[in-house]
């Protein structure tokens, strides 16, 4: 059975915070602050049943925080210590930037830790599952999924979703049957079903309209540049993390689909870009950095797993982009 619920986000000013520090469920939300009024809808299994749920699609960006003022550059560089701070820690539920505000928000599952991760920039809000949690679940889910002979067709993509500290499933159907099999896997695997949450997404599908390979053209008739949002991804394209980087070539490292590029573009576990952050950190989220080696080494690099696109084994041609990008497509 499934119920519609109006997700107690748009109306939080009234919640009781009974912790140290508040969960995401009790941060204060003032709709009068939201630039955006644009809505989220998703399912969640409650009470022995899946809940379809709707909220404000970025509603971190209208939660009343006066007293924090900074700018997107110091919340980048607070992310980027918060991620390299908390990689290793089993306290550590991930972060999220409002770059509107440049505020950071930081998830962590245990209050005693809270201490070590507050700045003038950021807040600090308890999570019951860690961030190496959620991202192997999401492993977990999506590689079964993709074995299941019913599953696999409606499967779109998985996350980790920070800003509800769960992992996201996205399909292209959902139903009570499509529902049911996610439970029973999850269960199957060990997961718990408190930690998913279901949306209904769309295919993965390049954004660039291949052409016949022998046919000619101009660069008047050519739209992109190597700083738009590209997808499949290639070589050359711009790329976002520490700073602005450039996307060196696709790859595959024991098995995994991801790609090349400088190793001072991040470190491990930081988020990648294709082309910039947005203020949907969902939006343009393409990968995370999955190994930069340590110690001596003869090369400036590290590997980028795709988490989200596509790719192609081609690079970007800035006179001819279009058929730079005709190769063939991996998903991720």
């Amino acid at each position: 059975m499934l119920r519609l619920v109006l997700v107690g986000l748009l109306i939080l000013s009234g919640a009781t915070i009974t912790s140290a520090i508040p969960s995401v469920n009790e941060l204060k939300v003032d709709q009068s602050l939201c630039s955006d009024n644009s809505t989220a809808e998703y399912y969640v299994y409650e009470n022995g049943e899946w809940v379809k749920k709707k909220e404000l699609a970025h509603w971190w960006m209208c939660i009343d925080i006066e007293e924090i003022k900074s700018d997107y550059r110091s919340a980048a560089k607070t992310a980027i210590e918060v991620q390299n701070a908390g990689k290793d820690s089993p306290y550590y539920g991930g972060e999220w930037i409002d770059p509107r505000r440049g505020i950071v928000f930081v998830v962590v599952t245990d209050e005693r830790v809270a201490e070590s991760y507050k700045g003038k920039n950021v807040v600090v809000v308890k999570g019951k599952y860690s961030y190496s949690e959620l991202y192997k679940w999401k492993r977990m889910m999506f590689d079964e999924m993709k074995k299941d002979t019913f599953l696999r067709n409606y499967l779109s993509m998985a996350g980790p979703e920070e800003v509800k500290n769960k992992i996201l499933i996205g399909v292209i159907v959902i139903n009570e049957t499509i529902l049911d099999k996610i439970k029973i896997l999850a269960e199957r695997l060990g997961i718990p079903i408190d930690a998913i949450i279901v949306e209904k997404t769309g295919r993965f599908k390049p954004d660039i309209i291949e052409t016949e390979p022998e046919r000619n053209i101009t660069i008047s008739e050519v739209k992109l540049s190597r700083t738009d949002k590209i997808r499949p991804m290639v070589g050359g394209i711009k790329i976002q993390a520490l700073g602005d980087y450039t996307l060196g070539f696709i790859a595959v490292r024991n098995g995994v689909m991801g790609f090349v590029t400088a190793g001072h573009c991040g470190n491990l576990n930081n988020a990648v870009y294709q082309p910039e952050l947005t203020a949907n950190p969902r939006e343009n989220l393409v990968g995370r950095v999955t190994a930069d080696p340590e110690g001596p080494r003869h090369s400036d690099a590290l590997f980028v797993e795709i988490i989200f696109g596509t790719s192609a084994f081609r690079i970007f041609n800035e006179h001819n982009p279009l058929k730079a990008l005709s190769g063939v497509q991996r998903n991720a």
